[in-house]
């Protein structure tokens, strides 16, 4: 019996690519591989991409785009206060995972001008948010800045950190996390 042709989206493809990057390295980012992962033909990945680097740039964007911009708009779009935003902006994090390509993508980064180009003006874009939502809470320009370049030290590093934490012990540090950064 033929199984029947499953049809996915361009995301689809873009989130199965970082997790082969993230496992291994850009080498391992093949069509074939792809489309044996997602149990489609090679054909699907042609009809979304004109070749590997335009798959490559798409996996770029959809880092820069979805798992900074969009969880960018869902913390803009939370009620209340700077220091309100500042705890959904982990809760997002945490919950969504956007930051499990970090390394991967920093890795690849460090091999790819291209690439650590895109990743500076994303680490840039990620530095002006955050000091200012530590600036709105009304910390000066020097503090916003060191208290915004911790938050994106440990969102970096946390998911290479292999100390297994329950759900309620996640929780539990973030909000003591939130309590150092926000002095509150």
């Amino acid at each position: 019996m033929d199984m029947p042709i499953q049809r996915l989206d361009r995301n689809a493809w873009l989130v199965e690519a970082l997790k082969i990057l993230s496992r291994e390295g850009l080498a391992g980012v093949r069509v074939e591989k792809l489309a044996r992962s997602l149990h489609v033909t090679k054909g699907s990945f042609y009809w979304h991409f004109k070749d590997r680097d335009d798959l490559f740039s798409g996996m770029l964007d959809y880092w820069a785009d979805v798992l900074t911009g969009d969880v960018f708009k869902e913390v803009l779009a939370c009620r209340g206060n700077a220091k309100r935003r500042l705890l959904k902006l982990m809760e997002v994090i945490e919950e969504t995972r956007a930051d499990r390509f970090e390394f991967a993508i920093r890795s690849w980064a460090s091999h790819d001008k291209t690439v650590a180009r895109k990743v500076r003006k994303v680490d840039e874009q990620r530095l002006g948010f955050i000091k200012g939502l530590f600036k709105e809470t009304g910390f000066l320009e020097a503090e916003a800045d060191a208290r915004a370049r911790i938050f994106i030290h440990f969102q970096v590093a946390a998911p290479g950190i292999r100390i297994p934490l329950t759900k309620q012990e996640r929780a539990a540090l973030r909000k003591r996390r939130h309590r150092i950064l926000t002095g509150s």
